[in-house]
């Protein structure tokens, strides 16, 4: 299970995501375990994690 965020790693997916959408790319960094942050998509749904496992993880569902 995925770690509960608080406010830094929710600081770090907005940014992450303005990133992505203003630049196509961004090398945002986990706050906790600083490994870069990935974006993962499928459909309408995407998601926000660290390359760690069971670290920040942040879903986001469409329709």
């Amino acid at each position: 299970m995925a770690m509960k965020i608080d406010e830094k790693g929710f600081n770090a997916v907005d940014i992450f995501l303005k990133e992505i959408s203003e630049k196509g790319k961004s090398d945002t960094v986990c706050p906790y375990c600083k490994t870069r942050l990935e974006l993962l998509t499928n459909n309408t749904s995407y998601e926000v994690k660290c390359q760690t496992q069971n670290c920040l993880r942040e879903t986001f569902r469409g329709i």
